[in-house]
């Protein structure tokens, strides 16, 4: 029962279901390996974007309020120039205004925050932002005579150039709980209520145009638990009330 006894049973058939074997137990153990080290790559890859995130959202109250800044001051431009032409179609001359630039590092910001997040409602929120940014970009790009000369602008054009921004200005200001860490979820959408408080802020003249934009808004989004014609009223209600038509209130 020595050495001899195992050398005379290691025949050939013996070593071959071994090696069988053997080689059935590193491929197991190689393959676990590998589910390791993926693993660990997909934590040390999570641990990067939330570490990015983190660091980008340290920056949104300062990026969210660089751009209401850069909102506001095309509000005030468009409302200037709504109050200053009394013809329904614009000229040349009064198409020519002077609109501040959009930061490119404002827009890097918000797309960090969105690739490195994987929280739906907080992506979905920041893309919305970014949609509208670029929608309103677009159509007030049209109101200078360099770029669409044959195009005819009139003063419904600027109240629904107005809108957009207003609109926009509603998003940013309501993310600044989440932003400033005094909420700890991110909004579904914006404080819709606080529209009319928009208007009153930045001194908005009402328009029959306007507040049928403001209708239909009303009308076809979801209302967060309020009655959509309270809501409606809630928010018509913060304009002057000489600034809207008798028979239109």
């Amino acid at each position: 029962m020595g050495i001899d006894w195992v050398i005379e049973r290691l025949t050939l058939e013996n070593l071959k279901e071994w090696q069988t074997l053997v080689s059935g137990l590193l491929a197991i153990c190689a393959g676990g390996f590998v589910v390791y080290q993926t693993r660990a790559q997909a934590r040390e890859e999570k641990r990067k974007r939330l570490a990015k995130f983190e660091a980008t959202r340290t920056l949104l109250p300062l990026t969210l309020s660089e751009l209401i800044r850069w909102t506001n001051e095309i509000i005030r431009i468009l409302e200037a120039l709504r109050t200053s032409s009394h013809s329904q179609h614009l000229t040349k001359a009064e198409r020519q205004i002077s609109t501040p630039p959009l930061p490119a590092n404002l827009i890097n910001q918000l797309r960090d925050l969105v690739e490195y997040n994987d929280e739906k409602v907080f992506r979905y929120y920041i893309s919305s932002i970014l949609r509208k940014i670029q929608v309103s970009r677009s159509r007030l790009e049209t109101i200078d005579p360099d770029k669409e000369p044959n195009l005819i602008v009139t003063r419904s054009d600027i109240d629904n150039n107005l809108y957009d921004f207003l609109e926009l200005g509603l998003w940013l200001e309501s993310l600044f709980k989440f932003a400033r860490s005094e909420s700890n979820s991110c909004p579904e959408g914006p404080d819709w209520p606080r529209f009319g408080t928009q208007l009153s802020i930045h001194n908005v003249n009402g328009s029959e145009n306007l507040v049928a934009r403001i209708k239909q808004k009303m009308e076809s989004m979801k209302s967060h638990g309020l009655e959509r014609r309270t809501l409606i009223k809630r928010i018509l209600s913060s304009f002057k009330r000489r600034w809207i038509p008798e028979d239109k209130r």
